[in-house]
């Protein structure tokens, strides 16, 4: 099975906290609520993410406190962390990065959980698979199948560690249309880095046509986001991207005013695929 990256792809990512991205609109939330307070910052909440845990998980995950959720590639953390607040899971992810496993630690550890849930290994080797067969309640993974060139082996691996009735969730940037346009001009050299063939709804959803899967949403959804984009350490597009960055505050406000959960979503625009799906017995 052919990789597109390798783990000193991630070591490098996540060495010295360099996953942390000043730029994102994640990082704005602090200055948003300081100058226009609590309502301003909510409304300024980045756009695709408001749509993910307001609509797309708060309909279709399950609100059984204790479920084993894994996520696979988790660092650095922060998505098993807000799982384990809102749902009140039990949170655990995998690594082959060992930077990457030290980062989910350390942010485990800070907020009190168990450090030990972070699990150093290769999610697609044989002796994970099977010390896990079957043990988890949600299997999550976020921008990573599209890392792979072939993906039978990958999907069929979520599903190995799913326990029958669980749910199954996948997304992936979508780095066609005018991403790709973006994606090339900020940091042309990711592009290769994707699976660029996935990145099409019916392609995508495709992925997980499967007798032992139940298929809940399969979507585009976000509408639109910079936050798909990254620039090289250094590179002078990296002020270009910042205010960019910045102006998607106002793209927020406008669409969750505009649409709530409802804004209409582009092949060519949107920043994410989904699949939400249950295992079957």
């Amino acid at each position: 099975m052919r990789r597109l990256t390798d783990r000193a792809y991630w070591d490098a990512t996540y060495t010295a906290q360099s996953h942390v991205d000043v730029a994102s609109p994640e990082r704005q939330v602090g200055l948003v609520r300081r100058l226009f307070g609590t309502r301003g910052a909510e409304y300024m909440r980045h756009y695709p993410d408001y749509v993910l845990w307001d609509a797309l998980y708060a309909n279709y995950l399950p609100r059984s406190k204790g479920n084993r959720v894994l996520e696979v590639g988790s660092a650095p953390g922060e998505h098993l962390l807000q799982l384990s607040r809102t749902f009140g899971y039990d949170p655990y992810g995998v690594e082959f990065s060992r930077q990457g496993v030290e980062v989910n630690r350390r942010l485990f550890a800070q907020h009190g959980l168990n450090p030990g849930n972070v699990i150093h290994a290769d999610f697609l080797s044989p002796a994970f698979q099977d010390r896990y067969k079957d043990s988890f309640d949600i299997v999550v993974s976020r921008g990573l199948i599209e890392h792979f060139v072939d993906l039978e082996q990958v999907i069929a691996a979520h599903l190995h560690v799913l326990r029958v009735g669980g749910h199954l969730v996948v997304s992936v940037p979508n780095l066609r249309g005018i991403n790709h346009a973006l994606a090339y001009f900020f940091n042309k050299s990711t592009l290769p880095l994707h699976n660029l063939s996935i990145m099409r709804r019916a392609t995508f959803c495709s992925l997980f046509s499967r007798d032992e899967l139940s298929s809940v949403v399969c979507r585009y959804y976000g509408t639109f986001s910079f936050g798909i984009f990254n620039t090289a350490a250094g590179s002078p597009k990296r002020h270009i991207r910042r205010v960019c960055a910045m102006s998607q505050n106002i793209i927020n406000l406008l669409l969750r005013t505009a649409f709530g959960t409802r804004a209409p979503d582009h092949p060519y625009l949107s920043p994410y695929l989904i699949f939400m799906g249950i295992k079957k017995g």
